[in-house]
């Protein structure tokens, strides 16, 4: 342990010994536009709930390759890996279960009606990311009760110019990476098209976990008269050693996947009033063969969601009121869940009110109807009170429901049998939340509890030895986050956060032994260091306490050189190599380095 401490200082020292003099860096801007937290577009500062922003310029410093990994450097968010980085990752946000959370891209639900397993199998490269909203809450009126523990929005990047680049690198167990990309952008219109290849061996062969990711992605706008569209199409395919996956008895197996997405976002305005509105198709294969002796047994699932839906807004002197309408089908075909499909039918109302000069208020509803399992509302309400210029208080209260996935109902195999008789998984979320800005740092402190009933688990009762899904009591998470963040102006230092999440779960005792793998505390460092005119470091350390487990710290490190053409970065994961199970039966991967070179034309 020693020597990992004296290795993790000393790239610290390092930075610090490389800094030049040289003018301090400008301020990042602490209040970023967000469009996630409500139907109405608005700051940080005025949104109604807790919420993290993950902006361009903190993608490119984090010492991260894939998506999962970033998502992990979040205060309330724990990321359960599994394999070589980018192989899979679910995704919990205070507490949540990887199913209650909603993702996005621009917008448009990717969420797996099959498992949330796959969620974050998306044909986004991390390069093609601008930036990323995660409301760590439920009651985001307009995505309806899906995301019952947060939403997580991944808006893509388009081109500010006509131009190409290219980038490669090599890495630990045989990594080998390469991205092209090519932008255009003139009359009004726009279009970016990134592709990307990352592939890595084995870390021990004996327990295979390489990977062979390729994903490709056009994103552009344009405006055609008083309409502004915004597209995207976009393609991905994984080939992965999914050695314990999902079972210790049998964990010898393998997963390949392939996406296909495509949407269609329109804006425009009549008269006093706004409006948006969305097409999208998703389309996800899967299949996971487990090997058995000299024998392979292969679930293979298609799954394919469509949808649209149309948003209008009026704004006046004392707010803003806004109606919506959706539609989505969704449809598997499975070897093993059957042949099945369902239509989910929403429509939603919301007004935001302002009370006083600096008090705030927003009420909606949401109607969600479900093709097999019935319709149900979903009110919410939000407060945010500015107390002075630089501290508000803010709170909300909401009502979300999930539908039982594709793999709840219907997988049975010898060790889980799903049901198709579950029922609505409903639940209340409360939240109250501090926000400051002050001394060039900004503070988040909230509190959060998520009373759940009907919740939706594999369990077994006494002298069981089969999981089986049931609609189980009532799921009770009491959650406190707290995020400090600090831009000083410093020649050698650009930035430092500090962040800090405690969880406790109350649940049915049928549910012992099988409940979610969320740390129950988790604290975070983060700082960003200059080490030169054109070099940046950034040094990243978290601490989860896992039931079971002992505590480890999980360091990561990047180095990155910058110019105005050239890019070469020098990234380190788990640098203390430490050993933890987030979930599965597979430890995370071991230390893993790369080099990246990028040059722009």
């Amino acid at each position: 342990m020693k020597n990992k401490t004296l290795l993790f200082a000393a790239l610290l020292v390092s930075a610090n010994a490389g800094a030049e003099s040289g003018p301090p860096p400008a301020q990042a801007h602490l209040d970023p536009l967000v469009v996630t937290a409500s139907p109405v577009s608005g700051r940080h500062s005025r949104a109604m709930r807790s919420m993290t922003v993950l902006t361009r310029e903190d993608i490119e410093h984090a010492p991260v390759t894939h998506l999962e990994d970033l998502l992990a450097q979040v205060s309330g968010v724990t990321v359960q890996r599994r394999g070589a980085p980018g192989a899979q990752g679910d995704i919990s946000i205070n507490g949540s279960s990887f199913e209650q959370v909603l993702l996005l891209v621009n917008g448009v639900p990717v969420s797996n009606p099959q498992s949330g397993h796959l969620d974050t199998s998306l044909p986004v490269p991390l390069s093609a990311i601008e930036r990323i909203e995660i409301v760590k809450t439920a009651g985001s009126v307009q995505h309806g009760g899906s995301g019952t523990g947060g939403v997580i929005n991944i808006i893509t990047r388009t081109a500010d110019s006509t131009g190409a680049g290219a980038g490669a690198g090599v890495g630990a167990n045989n990594t080998r990476s390469g991205e092209a990309r090519a932008g255009w952008a003139g009359h009004g219109a726009s279009a970016r098209l990134t592709a990307g290849k990352w592939r890595s061996d084995a870390e021990d062969e004996s327990r295979p976990n390489d990977a062979d990711i390729e994903k490709v992605l056009l994103a552009g706008d344009a405006r055609l008269g008083a309409v502004d569209l915004e597209y995207g199409l976009g393609a991905a395919r994984e080939a992965l050693g999914a050695w314990g996956f999902y079972s210790d008895v049998y964990p010898d197996a393998r997963e390949r996947t392939a996406t296909r997405m495509g949407w269609l976002n329109a804006a425009g305005s009549f008269g006093n009033w706004g409006w948006r509105s969305r097409l999208y198709r998703l389309e996800r294969r899967d299949r996971f063969t487990t090997w058995i002796g000299e024998d392979g047994f292969a679930n293979r699932h298609h799954m394919k969601t469509t949808g649209g839906d149309v948003n209008i807004q009026r704004d006046d002197d004392h707010g803003a009121f806004v109606a919506g309408a959706g539609h989505k089908h969704e449809s598997i075909d499975s070897n093993n869940l059957g042949r099945h499909g369902r239509d989910l039918d929403t429509a939603w109302l919301y007004r935001r009110q302002r009370l006083a000069h600096a008090l705030f208020l927003e009420a909606g509803v949401n109607y969600s109807d479900y093709s097999d399992q019935g319709g149900f509302a979903l009110p919410s309400i939000g407060l945010s009170w500015q107390t002075s210029p630089r501290w508000r208080t803010f709170a909300s209260w909401a009502r979300s429901a999930r539908a039982p996935g594709y793999t709840e109902l219907y997988h049975d195999t010898v060790a889980n049998r799903g049901n198709p008789d579950l029922g609505i998984e409903r639940a209340a979320s409360s939240e109250i939340g501090l926000q400051g800005v002050f001394a060039r740092s900004r503070l988040d402190i909230s509190a959060h509890q998520r009373r759940i009933s009907d919740y939706i688990g594999f369990g077994r009762g006494p002298g069981e030895t089969t999981f089986t899904a049931r609609n189980y009591g009532r799921y009770r998470i009491d959650a406190a986050t707290a995020d400090w963040r600090w831009q000083p102006q410093q020649r050698w230092l650009d930035e430092v956060r500090l962040g800090h999440s405690r969880l406790h779960v109350v649940r049915s005792s049928e549910l012992d032994g099988s409940g979610l793998p969320v740390p129950r505390q988790t604290w975070q460092a983060q700082a960003r260091l200059a080490a030169g005119r054109h070099a940046r470091m950034t040094v990243t350390a978290r601490r989860p306490h896992y039931r079971g487990q002992a505590t480890a710290t999980l360091a990561d490190a990047a180095l990155r050189w910058k110019t105005p053409r050239w890019t070469v970065g020098l990234q380190i994961q788990n640098l203390l190599n430490e050993k933890i199970v987030e979930a599965g039966f597979a430890p995370i991967a071991g230390r893993w380095w790369s080099i990246n070179m990028d040059v722009g034309f």
